[in-house]
């Protein structure tokens, strides 16, 4: 690799580095180009050259977020648990993107278009791991799939129903037994729609 490239990597890191800490304390209506510039430490062509605008960037900062999402994801389905310790450590987790996504990035302050984006996108990074985990299950013998649908269909399904339960309310605005209660909501949910066996 070549000193440009790294050095671009490196400079497109830093851009990026500096507006997920911009846009997790001011949110991103309140956040300027130029405050995230003078957070990396570099200059607007710089800027441009990675980015065609802030919302270009905050895109750029949602997918590493939901790539670093998928791979937590991923590796929790492929540890040695039940199907239900699986579904609670991923709830868990959802749980603490919920809190970051309505808290530090300040969700409320986001034009609907892009809170329906980040949605859509969240489903499709969970995706995967979701398909891996009816597919290990199937394998095992311990989801009947009364629906009788292929995998991918069935993981989609999943994670619409999820998506429903999950998103009634925010985590954040729940009591503790309101969260419990979204959690073994969310595992009957899949009982039922996998024929879950155990």
């Amino acid at each position: 690799m070549t000193k440009t490239k790294i050095s671009e990597g490196g400079t497109r890191d830093k851009i990026l580095d500096a507006a997920q800490q911009i846009f997790t304390q001011y949110g991103y209506e309140d956040t300027g180009v130029r405050m995230i510039l003078a957070k990396a430490d570099v200059v607007t062509g710089s800027f441009y050259h990675f980015f065609k605008s802030k919302e270009d960037l905050f895109e750029a900062v949602v997918e590493r977020f939901l790539q670093q999402h998928e791979s937590r994801i991923m590796s929790i389905v492929q540890e040695d648990l039940s199907f239900s310790e699986k579904i609670n450590q991923i709830l868990n987790l959802t749980e603490q993107n919920s809190i970051t996504y309505h808290q530090d990035l300040k969700a409320g302050t986001m034009h609907w278009t892009i809170q329906y984006v980040l949605h859509k996108k969240t489903m499709q990074a969970i995706a995967p791991a979701m398909e891996l985990l009816i597919h290990q299950m199937m394998q095992e013998g311990r989801i009947t799939n009364p629906l009788q649908m292929d995998e991918c269909t069935l993981a989609a399904v999943a994670l619409q129903g999820l998506e429903g339960i999950l998103h009634a309310k925010a985590f954040d605005e729940m009591n503790q037994e309101e969260q419990k209660k979204v959690k073994q909501d969310s595992i009957r949910f899949l009982s039922f729609i996998l024929g879950l066996t155990e």
